[in-house]
């Protein structure tokens, strides 16, 4: 359950992460970042809801790069994005997200599922 909300709090961030890269009023290099950044976020909260156990890693190198970053500007943030980091790399990595990443996915046409 863990990582089916860290999943979608992924797609939402990354989805608002893009809407304001796209949405800056010039297309200066952070705003092409952050919508770059955007699409990593999204991506990674996509693919690990079809449990690709890569897109984990890239969850936790996304939320690196924005503690990284916090930690760069000195503001009180950097406490933030790290104990964010922490809770984040704890649900991903718990042995029920390993047994969520290594489980088998649905196939289309079985028995209760979509063909």
């Amino acid at each position: 359950m863990t990582v089916i909300l860290l999943s979608w709090l992924l797609i939402v961030v990354g989805g608002f992460d893009c809407y304001l890269g796209l949405h800056s009023l010039s297309f200066r290099l952070g705003a092409v970042g952050l919508g770059i950044v955007g699409l990593s976020a999204i991506a990674a909260g996509a693919f690990m809801l079809r449990r690709r156990n890569w897109a984990r890693w890239l969850a936790l190198a996304w939320m690196a790069l924005h503690a990284v970053f916090a930690l760069l500007r000195l503001l009180p943030a950097p406490l933030a994005h790290l104990l964010i980091l922490g809770l984040i790399a704890y649900g991903l990595f718990n042995p029920a997200a390993d047994a969520w990443f290594h489980a088998a996915p649905a196939k289309p046409g079985a028995r209760g599922q979509p063909g």
